[in-house]
Formats: C-alpha cells, structure tokens, sequence
C-alpha cells in the first residue's frame, strides 16, 4: 500500500527534488508520525510526491532503506533544487472550482423594548398656590411607559398622574382664607425623553432630556360658570438616574427630574394673587422595568 501510495502521488511532483541542509535531519514514517523511519545526511538529494502542512512527503532513498517506501520530513530542514515546491494542502483547491462564502454570522438584534411602571414623589415650583389649596407644595405621583433602546441611546414616552382634594381658597393682601368648598386638582404629564445611557456590570447611568404637556383640571362644588379649569400646557424637562439588575427581565431604576411649565396658571386667581406660574417641579421616581 505505501509503495502505491509513492507511484500514485508522484505524478504530480516528478520534477520536484530537495536537498536536505541540516546534518542528521530525521525523516519520519507517513504510517506512524511519531516513529523514525530514518536519519539522513546534508547534501542527500530527495524526490518530493506531497506535502502534508509544515512536511514534505518524499521518497525514501534506497541507501538509507526505503525501497520505494515514503516518509515525512520538516520543510525548514530542506531546498528545493528542482520543480516547484507543492504549496499546504490547505491553500490548494481543486481546478475550477470556487470556495462557498461562510454564511454571515447571526446577530443579536440590538434594539431592545422595555414596559416600566413608576412611583415618585415631586415638588412644585408653584409652591404658595398649591399649599394654599391643597394643603402641601409636594405630592406622589405615579405612571408608566415604554422605552426604547438602541446601542447606548434610548427614547422613552410615558405618562403620569397626580389628583389630590383641597379646599377652595380666596388671597387677599397676601393672607389666604379657605371658603370649605372642595376643589380638585388633577395633573396628566405626557412626556417624551431621548437620552444617553452607559451600561456597566452591575448600574447603568443615564441622562435624557426632552418635552411634553402637562393636562391641567380642576373643578370644585357649587362652581359658578368658567370657575372650573380644563387647559394643556407645553412641558421641557431634563433628568438623570441610574438603573440597576441583572442580566434577568426585571429592573430598577432610580431618576430625579426637573420639569418647567411656564406661564401655565394664568392671570387669575390663586396662583395670579401669590405670583405662581409654573406648573413645574423637581420628581424623584422609582421605575419598574420589564424586558430584555
């Protein structure tokens, strides 16, 4: 079998010899690469039939016993003399025919959706008219939303609610007198938010900023015509925060915003005698995140 193995490649190498330039340079045997097939000496010419990566298949010479048997010997230990070396077999293909591409690797998809709930509690900047009404110038408030992200930006939308009960008040040279009619305030702030957003191993910071409305009502008992308020309002608001979990489908967020509402309460009334405008305020939020 190994002498046809000889005849059979030599075909295609017949013209290519080596000499060998290193002293005692081993030829090791093609059947058993870990076995001596034998030793030979500088200047020994030797016929190449193959190449087997970093190792020429040649034939061993008879004086050193081969018989027309093959063996393998290191490249770095020979010359080429004559013909052209036999390249790896890993560069050479078979004539006319054209290697397949490697199918694209798939990606991950890199937008991610993300549905959050939220509670907070805030401070308006229209302090002196909601104490006089409601009885304190801070309130929770509570929503939710959905962000989106891609890479590390995000565009958040979400919508929350505050309503709380006071009771109708009339100013009078600053003095605040309470008539005992209930008054209720209600407040729908829709926002939108683009910001940016660093992930590292256990927090992700962020910041974002972006604008909205804010729906103001509010009604109260016994109420003459044009006594109760429906308006909507444009809202600017910057916020900054940082979330935190694993790498699971439930996070946590924790973000402190400020929003301006400015000249939202018009002319008139409470807010007009006690110089309030801006609807605005500053809201710490806890968020609930689900996704992945």
């Amino acid at each position: 079998m190994v002498f046809w193995i000889a005849l059979g490649s030599s075909g295609a190498f017949a013209q290519t010899r080596v000499r060998v330039i290193q002293d005692r340079a081993t030829i090791w045997r093609r059947d058993a690469p870990a076995l001596v097939a034998t030793i030979v000496k500088v200047g020994t010419v030797l016929e190449v039939v193959g190449r087997e990566g970093e190792q020429y298949v040649v034939v061993i010479p008879a004086e050193y016993g081969g018989k027309g048997a093959v063996g393998l010997i290191a490249v770095s230990q020979v010359e080429v003399v004559s013909g052209a070396a036999p390249p790896p077999p890993s560069t050479r293909r078979p004539p006319g025919r054209v290697a397949s591409p490697s199918p694209p690797a798939a990606r991950a998809p890199s937008m991610k959706v993300f549905g959050f709930g939220d509670i907070g509690y805030g401070t308006w900047l229209a302090s002196d008219a909601f104490h006089a009404v409601l009885g304190s110038s801070s309130a929770p408030m509570y929503g939710g939303g959905v962000q989106i992200r891609e890479g590390d930006f995000y565009l958040e939308g979400s919508v929350e609610r505050f309503q709380q009960t006071g009771t109708r008040v009339f100013v009078s040279d600053g003095q605040v007198f309470s008539l005992g009619i209930a008054d209720t305030v209600r407040i729908i702030p829709i926002s939108a938010t683009i910001g940016y957003r660093r992930a590292f191993r256990h927090v992700a910071p962020y910041v974002g900023g972006g604008l909205g409305a804010y729906l103001y009502k509010e009604t109260s008992d016994f109420a003459e015509a044009g006594d109760n308020v429906s308006q909507h309002f444009a809202s600017y608001h910057v916020l900054g925060g940082a979330e935190f979990g694993g790498r699971g489908w439930l996070h946590a967020a924790i973000e402190l915003e400020f929003t301006t509402v400015p000249s939202a309460l018009g002319t008139s009334g409470v807010a007009a005698a006690l110089n309030d405008h801006n609807l605005g305020g500053f809201h710490g939020r806890v968020k609930i995140l689900v996704g992945k």
